[in-house]
């Protein structure tokens, strides 16, 4: 028998490898060959995030070639490199964040940064200085995330676009208001809602009244978050700005049960929002805000096995994200379930956890609300000497607090429990328990 023939003896032809059949291996392709097949490969690609606009899971399972495509293009010289770098501008957060590679973002971003500075592209500076803030921003960087929108606003002032410093001035007060008192954050927002008004900017009021909403909600005053997270809402229902509309339902969601008289139907129907909202969006961050206020519904249905599963599950979507701050209101949550459930021990750990990160963060009336739910291991358990020492301590803390508002709201609910407990030391339990 005569010996096999190996592949290595058969000529491998051009065409066997997607070549041209006229294909010379000596040939080096040419500047303009590069710039050729990068347009194409750029028009292919914004065709297909333009087409799938409206379905970005499309966007999410093809990210990696998108963002292959925008990187090669972006080093190829020539006019399309600033479509390279919008192109790339449009794989946005939600994306990575979809596919758990957050930490991957920076990849496209700095090197997108590098070509638009090397093309003089102010105005693309800008928006990557945005970008890389929001990345930062997420990351919990906060001081880098500042930095970034600092080295945004020069841009924006030498590329001459009033709109885009506004952009940048919007997102700096949204990344500092928590750091603000509300009379500090209210002189700010008037100014950037002015100007917003004069360049009819709809997108920046929506923000700006969302950084309010935000504002609020840290000095825990429910009722004003609740309004401010709502007219940033109908604004960005009416621009289509899907994530952020997210945001408001979740804090308007939050605020309600945190007021004196929530109706069960009304979050009914801001879930079923959340729900609408979250079929558009790639994003995991919609599922997390829907698991924990399901879990907070609940909750206020003394259904405690369901809310604590609900949490959990908003927890591992948000440690998966790494939103830390989202992750300490979770364990907060969890807490108060806990001691429903009379997992005292288990209960009093989230609690002091959360405690204890409000306190590092400044957050001074949610370190009242986690101390006054504390207090509380020992009101379940019928311990009343107990958590009333513990009540009036709560009370110091919330005579404390700097703002009038949230002061006054906290210093009346707790005063309310601590009247309670007397009572019942008295004998008295004409109130039910909480």
């Amino acid at each position: 028998m005569g010996a096999d023939r190996s592949f290595a003896d058969e000529p491998i032809r051009p065409g066997d490898i997607g070549l041209p059949p006229d294909y010379d291996p000596r040939y080096i392709p040419t500047g303009d060959d590069l710039q050729r097949a990068a347009v194409q490969s750029l028009h292919r690609e914004t065709s297909f995030v333009v087409v799938n606009r409206d379905t970005p899971q499309a966007i999410v399972d093809r990210l990696d070639t998108i963002a292959e495509v925008v990187l090669a293009a972006s080093q190829v010289k020539g006019e399309h490199q600033a479509k390279a770098v919008r192109l790339g501008l449009a794989l946005e957060l939600e994306f990575w964040l979809a596919r758990d590679r957050l930490d991957d973002w920076p990849n496209l971003i700095v090197p997108l940064l590098k070509t638009s500075l090397e093309i003089g592209d102010r105005e693309l500076q800008s928006r990557i200085y945005r970008a890389w803030s929001m990345y930062l921003f997420v990351s919990q960087d906060r001081t880098r995330a500042a930095q970034a929108l600092v080295a945004a606003l020069d841009y924006a002032g030498d590329a001459g676009r009033e709109d885009l410093k506004l952009l940048i001035r919007a997102e700096r007060f949204n990344l500092r208001v928590l750091e603000m008192s509300l009379d500090e954050a209210w002189a700010e927002a008037e100014t950037l809602l002015a100007a917003a008004r004069r360049l009819n900017y709809a997108y920046i009021q929506g923000r700006v009244y969302f950084s309010l909403a935000r504002a609020y909600q840290i000095a825990a005053l429910p009722r004003e978050t609740f309004h401010y997270a709502q007219q940033a809402l109908v604004i960005f229902l009416q621009w289509d700005v899907i994530g952020l509309a997210g945001e408001c339902v979740g804090a308007m969601l939050n605020s309600l049960y945190h007021q004196d008289a929530h109706l069960d139907h009304y979050a009914s129907r801001l879930l079923s929002t959340l729900e609408t909202l979250g079929r558009s969006s790639a994003s995991p961050f919609f599922q997390a805000v829907a698991c924990y206020n399901q879990g907070l519904r609940l909750y206020h249905r003394a259904d405690y096995e369901r809310a604590r599963e609900q949490v959990l599950r908003a927890w591992l979507i948000y440690r998966t994200l790494k939103y830390r701050e989202s992750i300490e209101r979770v364990k907060h949550m969890l807490g108060l379930i806990q001691i429903k459930r009379h997992r005292w021990i288990t209960a009093e750990r989230h609690l002091r956890a959360a405690c204890a990160y409000y306190e590092r963060a400044g957050q001074a009336a949610y370190t009242v609300h986690a101390y006054h739910a504390l207090a509380f291991i020992w009101y379940e358990q019928d311990d009343f000497p107990h958590a009333l020492t513990a009540l009036e301590g709560v009370l110091v803390q919330a005579q404390a607090l700097p703002e009038k508002a949230a002061r006054e709201w906290l210093v009346r609910l707790v005063s309310a429990d601590i009247d309670d407990v007397r009572r019942r030391l008295n004998g008295q339990p004409d109130s039910p328990k909480l």
